[in-house]
């Protein structure tokens, strides 16, 4: 949690709801009552706010209400928002006037100054919506103090920049990295409304707001929070949930199908969002902060072409022969059989034990998502080995839902690298390790998650969850509650502790029975995130992952909790607004370029010299055989003695000789 407050003033333009409710801002667990704006508050406000002051006077009608003295952390972003009383009294929640993120005056300053090249000049959103065209004449660091003072004026457009803000692909917990981000939404803005004058049409006093209220539901049902002495607050005192028709609850603020759209409607935030998060990808001041550049190939293939490759086969002992038959020197090959986007193959990695049958490589994922690993066997005649025999299950009993198939057995679950919100992540190479079946003489290792195209039902259950809890739900809850990156060990924790996963499996699998329950299931990435929206919460505050509820509730106070828990499942939502296949071309997103399910095959393969000669029939008693005179190139098919052919392609040039020894 940050260390110390950073008091301030906020102006807010509320004219998008009915002004003369009683609105309440929610900063930081405290509440404040916010005062009607006046010419002569205005006025009076003007002389120490440099972006205040050059807003015309016929626009200061809009800017309706304002606060002194808030107190928010200094070294953190922290979600803020405006409620009013609730229209039906009945409801958990208020009504929601505005959202938005608070970043630290000094943090902005600093990523201007960074970032922004001198002498450059840019109008804030804040001042252009107001009818602002052009900037005075003023040094940088009075620009960058112009830029700071605007970001306390919150139109009906600081809710688009906050809802934007929780994209995984562009959020962090960062405040100079969320600065920046922030100044390019604040570009894009200027000429993209379609979010921002969507929100303004729909107020919370509309037929169509642009959220509503609920609670975290799964599979229909509501989900129960766990509540125990032992989870406390900051100050030592219990967390208690709401109850509603008898139950306890985790209330929600959910953004409406308008906002995100679905599978009829396109939202109103997709173009804005499409737009931000190309822009993010595409800055070079952000490699490294929130996305990487990795080398690599999208597809690797390796044949009988290449076989004398060293680094892409594994080579079996002549010592390793069944009983009764003849030695054989053989390899096993890699072919990646989708693209690799995303996931690293070390080559040189590849292993073969003879005396334990056991194969080992090591692979990287460094797109920002999760991804769980199984092995599919297959014998001479390329039909899948089901249930292998020997093999060690790596699953406990009440997971093994996530392994259903009969071929399809799990090996390990792989999570992401480099950085998530911001929050550094190692990125490691994970071995992977089995023993190989006898009668196997192919595999394919399969790596699911997340991704475009490729759907496998029996792999790709688990990467979708980790992904939506430990990439997107968890990081953005700790946003929304200020925890900056001095306080992520116990994220870290969690990421690094094989026991926290299964617990979080354990408990969110039956969750996301209802969006990716099975073969049956029409698999759709923009369902999924949207969904699974509805209950990350009650995932983060269930019994079997008490240690983390443990831990987060400790950085703050229950208020804080309370006020913010209600916009915990935002990221999906607004990852989902962009996750339509017709979005994803435009979108440059690591979920996007990959497919769900990664496919390497590995091969055993044989060195096989051949010998050719003319056909003896081609020569006399007194004339050697010689090759046919129209003859332009040869042949080869390999078959084995069960039937396989495999023909190579067309080999060299036949020329005028005796013997030819082709390596093939």
């Amino acid at each position: 949690m940050a260390s110390a407050p950073e008091n301030i003033a906020l102006h807010f333009d509320l004219s998008h709801c009915q002004i003369n409710r009683e609105f309440t801002l929610h900063a930081a667990g405290k509440t404040y009552p916010l005062t009607r704006h006046t010419p002569k508050s205005i006025a009076l406000h003007s002389q120490r706010n440099r972006a205040l002051r050059l807003i015309p006077e016929e626009q200061w009608q809009y800017i309706t209400h304002y606060i002194e003295d808030v107190e928010t952390p200094d070294n953190a972003i922290s979600l803020h928002w405006i409620s009013f009383p609730a229209n039906n009294p009945a409801d958990l929640l208020p009504e929601l006037a505005t959202v938005f993120f608070y970043i630290p005056e000094a943090a902005r300053r600093r990523a201007l100054r960074k970032h922004l090249q001198p002498g450059e000049r840019q109008i804030p959103y804040t001042l252009a919506h107001y009818g602002v065209n052009e900037l005075p004449d003023h040094a940088d660091d009075e620009h960058h103090e112009l830029h700071a003072h605007a970001a306390t004026i919150l139109p009906p457009g600081a809710a688009a920049k906050a809802i934007v803000a929780h994209h995984p692909d562009v959020a962090s917990l960062k405040p100079e990295v969320a600065a920046y981000v922030d100044h390019i939404i604040d570009t894009h803005m200027r000429f993209d409304h379609s979010l921002s004058h969507y929100i303004s049409a729909h107020g919370p006093d509309t037929a169509e707001p642009w959220y509503h209220k609920g609670v975290c539901e799964a599979n229909g049902k509501p989900v129960t929070p766990y509540e125990s002495p032992e989870i406390k607050d900051k100050h030592g005192k219990q967390v208690r949930w709401p109850i509603e028709n008898g139950q306890k609850v985790i209330p929600q603020f959910k953004l409406s199908v308008g906002v995100v759209g679905d599978d009829q409607t396109r939202g109103a935030a997709v173009s804005l969002v499409q737009k931000v998060v190309r822009a993010v990808k595409a800055d070079r001041n952000l490699k490294g902060e929130l996305w990487s550049a990795q080398p690599g190939v999208t597809a690797q293939q390796r044949g009988n072409s290449n076989h004398h490759a060293p680094d892409l086969k594994a080579r079996r002992s002549t010592r390793d022969t069944m009983p009764g038959k003849t030695a054989t020197s053989y390899k096993w090959t890699s072919t990646w059989l989708t693209t690799s986007y995303g996931l690293d193959f070390d080559n040189g990695s590849l292993r073969f034990d003879a005396a334990s049958n056991r194969i080992k490589f090591r692979v990287k994922n460094w797109a920002n998502r999760a991804l769980s690993a199984y092995v599919e066997f297959a014998d001479e005649s390329s039909a899948p080995i089901l249930d292998p025999e020997g093999w060690d299950n790596r699953l406990p009993a009440d997971l093994q839902a996530l392994q259903s198939s009969a071929s399809k057995k799990f090996l390990e679950s792989i999570l992401s690298g480099d950085t998530i919100f911001g929050i550094p992540i190692p990125t490691d190479y994970v071995s992977l390790e089995f023993e190989v079946p006898r009668k196997a003489t192919a595999m394919r290792v399969l790596f699911g998650g997340l991704g475009s195209g490729h759907y496998d039902a029996d792999v790709d259950k688990m990467g979708i969850i980790l992904t939506c809890v430990l990439n997107y739900g968890i990081p953005s809850f700790m946003m929304t509650l200020s925890i900056g990156l001095q306080s992520t060990e116990f994220y870290m924790e969690m990421m690094s502790d094989p026991q926290m996963k299964l617990a979080l499996l354990s408990v969110a699998v039956p969750l996301f029975a209802g969006v990716v329950g099975g073969a049956a299931v029409e698999f759709n990435t923009k369902t999924v995130l949207f969904r699974s929206a509805e209950f990350v919460g009650g995932i983060i505050f269930s019994y079997g992952l008490r240690r983390l509820a443990f831990r987060i509730s400790g950085y703050v106070s229950s208020q804080e909790l309370m006020e913010n828990i209600p916009f915990v499942g935002w990221a999906l939502r607004i990852a989902s607004c962009a996750a339509a296949m017709a979005d994803m071309i435009r979108t440059s997103v690591d979920v996007c370029l990959s497919p769900a399910t990664f496919s390497l095959q590995i091969k055993r393969s044989i060195d096989v010299h051949v010998t050719i000669k003319p056909d003896p029939i081609h020569g006399t008693a007194t004339q050697p055989p010689i090759w046919p005179a129209v003859a332009h190139h040869y042949l080869i098919r390999i078959s084995y003695r069960r039937g396989n052919r495999y023909p190579l392609a067309p080999c060299g040039r036949i020329f005028l000789q005796d013997r030819m020894k082709p390596s093939r």
